[in-house]
């Protein structure tokens, strides 16, 4: 790896132990719209190339697309995902607000709900789901975390449809990282007297669906209507049964005989699977895939991921065609500007030859695993990849060797952006535990394109989305971390998720003054968004209203099957 400079060494460690669109300190609230109503009755018929749950329904163990897509057919989320990944939709929950601080959340939950045997789903109930959710591992990060470990503090049951959760330190987000993702689904308290392990095996169904006995022979599985559900009326099909297709059973050829569905119809056994040390490959095509889950496995895929414009989700009413989610997913990173060599920097300029970013990063770590909370909206769903630690004696002694006059830096934000606002406070949050002070800078639209352009800032935070450009000067910035050019590498051998810029992408004055650019700082789950697709589904002729959601997670209770 090429050697970084000590300010973007000590900002690379700090931000990605902490790089999960971190929270705003404003009110957010989820709206409460009604859901809308599809043509109940018939029986759907799913193929799918994962695994089905033979052993658990638990979502830190069961296969990725029953945590995505038929986890919360049986465990209901608070909240359900939007295709876009933007603000949720009412659930089990009707709301769920912020305080001030982004600290506190105040759910409400409906009135008069109950699990499938009868018994009254309560505030209790779901406190339990989230207190017994955080103390597992694989998902504690997803409350938000640092270098000291989750946010998460306490989720009380107030009154019996009133919960509250309080966190360490502000998350925005969580309504999209934690009430609305599948891997949250209801519970019951104490697992209704039984052992995890047990209670996962047919879990109480507080979905619009109830769940078989698992087999660990069973190739295909078949799911009810769950008449206890609050909506059993905009529950779609009747039934819907699940295959699991072998090698010899193509999407195609499942659909041809009959199917309905086929969720992912691109294997993803082919490609590489992320681990715990593994860094993500920037692809120079757009065929690669990666599907953030607690399973973690980017699939390749021969199906393009861009679309010259950003429509929604197309309805599919012929078979043999693909529905994709509207959008290949958004992606943050962080833009350094780094300063040539001169007798003021040396001194760090020495350091940098020796200092090597991995330091900073521990692999074994007793903290958060595996993600520590890097999930951004949209992507509900894990990555299995080295857990960042910040050192921070470390990045107080390199900020240390700095002239004084290099430790205040301007991050430039484009305005209008709530979520990278909230990513710029938390960066300014983390640099001034080590020195840095960071000074938040939102310009117009215009204003941002011309300085991005020109390479006027320090810092720069970069929302990425293919479809979409703020100016020309930027265009090409996109296209080319969305995976559409070359000459970024990401070595697979460091664990910053730092790549070198080989050529910079902001227009022509950016040409002449490469030297300004040297290095692109990204978010480790994010990295592994720069090359992912849409996820997909293969949809025959006799499904209606079908969406696939950009988490790649399918609302098969919102389809209506035609006889």
């Amino acid at each position: 790896m090429k050697p970084l400079s000590i300010v973007i060494v000590v900002v690379a460690a700090l931000i990605t132990g902490c790089s999960s669109k971190p929270a705003q300190t404003v009110p957010t609230a989820t709206p409460t719209s009604s859901q809308v109503s599809v043509p109940a009755g018939g029986t759907l018929n799913v193929g799918i190339v994962d695994a089905l749950p033979t052993a658990s329904w638990d979502p830190v163990l069961a296969p990725d697309s029953t945590v995505r897509t038929f986890g919360p057919l049986v465990m209901a989320t608070l909240l359900r995902p939007s295709a876009d990944g933007s603000q949720p939709e009412p659930g089990l929950a009707t709301s769920a607000v912020s305080d001030g601080a982004g600290t506190t959340w105040t759910v409400s939950l409906r009135s008069g709900l109950t699990f499938a045997d009868g018994s009254p789903l309560t505030a209790e109930d779901m406190a339990f789901t989230l207190t017994e959710d955080a103390s597992q591992q694989q998902l504690t990060g997803r409350f938000g975390a640092d270098a000291q470990g989750s946010y998460f503090v306490s989720a009380t049951a107030t009154d019996v449809q009133t919960v509250v959760v309080k966190l360490r330190a502000p998350n925005a987000l969580l309504d999209r990282t934690v009430f609305a993702a599948p891997e949250f689904g209801c519970l019951k308290k104490d697992f209704g007297g039984k052992a995890r392990a047990a209670y996962f095996k047919r879990p109480v169904s507080c979905g619009p669906y109830e769940a078989p006995k698992l087999s660990n022979r069973s190739t295909q599985m078949r799911l009810t209507r769950n008449a206890s559900y609050f909506a059993p009326n905009q529950v779609g099909p009747d039934a819907i049964f699940v295959r699991e297709l072998t090698e010899g059973s193509g999407a195609q050829g499942f659909i041809n005989g009959g199917g309905d569905v086929v969720i992912d119809p691109r294997s993803a056994t082919s490609a590489p699977r992320a681990s715990a040390s593994a860094t993500p490959t920037l692809s120079s095509t757009p065929s690669a895939s990666a599907t953030p889950s607690a399973s973690a496995t980017p699939s390749a895929s021969a199906t393009p991921v861009l679309s010259p414009s950003p429509s929604p989700s197309p309805v599919i009413d012929a078979p043999d065609q693909l529905v994709q989610s509207s959008k290949p997913g958004r992606v943050s990173a962080l833009l350094l500007r780094s300063l040539p060599p001169t007798r003021d920097n040396n001194v760090r300029i020495a350091v940098q030859s020796a200092l090597n970013i991995k330091a900073l990063v521990q692999k074994q770590s007793a903290a958060v695993e595996p993600t520590a909370g890097l999930v951004p909206p949209g992507w509900p769903g894990e990555v299995s990849v080295a857990v960042p630690q910040t050192n921070i004696n470390l990045g107080k002694t390199a900020v240390s060797l700095l002239p004084k006059s290099s430790r205040s830096l301007e991050l430039l934000v484009r305005s209008g952006n709530p979520d990278n606002l909230a990513q710029a406070q938390l960066i300014a949050q983390q640099l001034k535990i080590v020195g840095l002070a960071v000074d938040i800078k939102q310009a117009s639209t215009a204003r941002y394109a011309i300085d991005l352009a020109a390479g006027s800032f320090d810092l720069a935070l970069i929302s990425l989305a293919p479809r979409v450009a703020v100016a020309s000067d930027v265009t090409l910035q996109w296209s080319v971390t969305a995976g559409l050019g070359s000459g970024w590498p990401i070595d697979q051998t460091t664990a910053s998720y730092a790549g070198q810029l080989s050529v910079p992408a902001f227009g022509a004055d950016a040409q002449k003054a490469a030297q300004s650019f040297q290095s692109l700082v990204l978010e480790p789950i994010e990295a592994v968004a720069l090359s992912a697709r849409p996820h997909q589904a293969l949809v025959g002729n006799r499904v209606q209203g079908l969406v696939v959601r950009l988490d790649g997670s399918l609302p098969l209770d919102r389809a209506s099957v035609r006889n």
